[in-house]
């Protein structure tokens, strides 16, 4: 999930980029620690996530690529 927010569950904090599990609830152990604002995700052709959005990493980077792992 991504965009522009805050948000706290089980005393972890979630900001802008969050993955969910199965079960809908935030994965604890994935942290990405992006910054900016989040516009837009997609996977790409080898099961990895792009995520476009606004000063992402405290940088002027637009494009952040995770790998599926």
């Amino acid at each position: 999930m991504g965009g522009n927010f805050e948000y706290t569950y089980n005393a972890v904090r979630y900001a802008n980029l969050m993955r969910l599990g199965a079960d809908l609830k935030p994965d604890p152990n994935w942290q990405p620690g992006v910054s900016g604002i989040v516009n837009t995700l997609a996977i790409d052709r080898d099961g990895g996530l792009i995520v476009g959005g606004e000063r992402l990493l405290d940088a002027p980077s637009n494009l952040i690529r995770f790998g599926a792992d």
